[in-house]
């Protein structure tokens, strides 16, 4: 009896893969990523420093989707989010290909004064 084979894992494609093609119509994240976008988070994107100093921040609702999905998805552990970043499919979508840090996350979700404009968008994206 044959055996089912998949395709082979180092195949040359004429174009780069897109991420969002892998993703299954009516997934969470599809849900996710359109209900962050129409979000006006202006209030949480002026309190991001501008200075030019270090590393440019990860844009809010990046963060913010990756914490909504992260919660939805039974991991509240910032460490947890970044590993899924790197594993996750769905998550590496919403994170836009990009990997932040355990840190980056957990800062986000203590920095002053951001938690409760979070929370009322939390309460915007459940009801």
């Amino acid at each position: 009896m044959p055996f089912r084979t998949g395709l082979p894992r180092d195949p040359a494609f004429l174009l780069p893969p897109r991420v969002d093609e892998w993703i299954p119509p009516g997934h969470l994240a599809w849900v996710i990523d359109e209900a962050v976008d129409g979000m006006d988070l202006t209030a949480v994107e002026n309190t991001f420093h501008k200075t030019g100093a270090g590393a440019p921040a990860y844009h809010p609702k990046t963060l913010l989707k990756l914490l909504t999905s992260g919660y939805l998805t039974q991991r509240f552990s910032s460490r947890r989010t970044s590993t899924a970043c790197r594993k996750d499919l769905a998550m590496m979508w919403l994170a836009h290909r990009t990997q932040p840090k355990h840190s980056a996350i957990a800062e986000c979700i203590s920095s002053p004064g951001i938690p409760q404009k979070k929370h009322k968008h939390f309460l915007t994206f459940s009801n």
